[in-house]
């Protein structure tokens, strides 16, 4: 991750959700399924509706089914590992996984002992409107941005050097949210 991409995420209070590694055959079909539903489900309510997803990485889950998990780099002690050159050995934060950007204000979170937050929503969903951006490595952003287009969807996509492809114009990856 570079500064500007981590002074970003801390300044504007930015959570993140990685929903899959671009090898991993069923991370597009995420991606689709999380805009078809208007937004994060739990792994619980995924399962109402019929949708079975593969839990974290090698199958661990470290909350429960009902709750999203959550990322957040502004806690202090991230910050040195997410600068370093060796930060993509840091999980949940991987070069290779889609992430999406989400505004915090109006979530109900509560701390977990072994991720850096959980989302604590009585229905499991962490709708659209939260979502500021999303982080993609580079060979996905074509693919992702013409998914967007032709749904109509205006969210920002970032690569990992933090250059952003918004959709309506060309913006500064310096943008603060409004």
């Amino acid at each position: 991750m570079n500064e500007n991409l981590y002074k970003y995420l801390c300044d504007n209070k930015l959570l993140l959700h990685g929903i899959g590694e671009i090898t991993e055959i069923d991370t597009f079909e995420k991606f689709v399924s999380i805009f078809k539903n208007g937004g994060l489900l739990s792994k619980e309510r995924l399962k109402e509706i019929g949708i079975n997803v593969e839990g974290k990485v090698s199958g661990y889950r470290a909350v429960p089914e009902s709750v999203i998990s959550l990322f957040d780099p502004a806690l202090p002690q991230f910050k040195k590992t997410l600068l370093s050159p060796h930060c993509y050995y840091f999980l949940p934060f991987h070069p290779n996984v889609i992430f999406f950007m989400i505004d915090r204000s109006r979530l109900n979170l509560k701390p977990n002992e072994t991720t850096s937050y959980e989302i604590d929503e009585v229905d499991g969903f962490i709708p659209l409107s939260n979502f500021v951006g999303i982080l993609s490595p580079l060979e996905c952003i074509q693919p992702l941005q013409e998914f967007l287009i032709n749904n109509n969807i205006n969210i920002p996509l970032y690569d990992f050097d933090f250059n952003c492809n918004n959709l309506n114009q060309n913006v500064q990856s310096d943008q603060k949210l409004k």
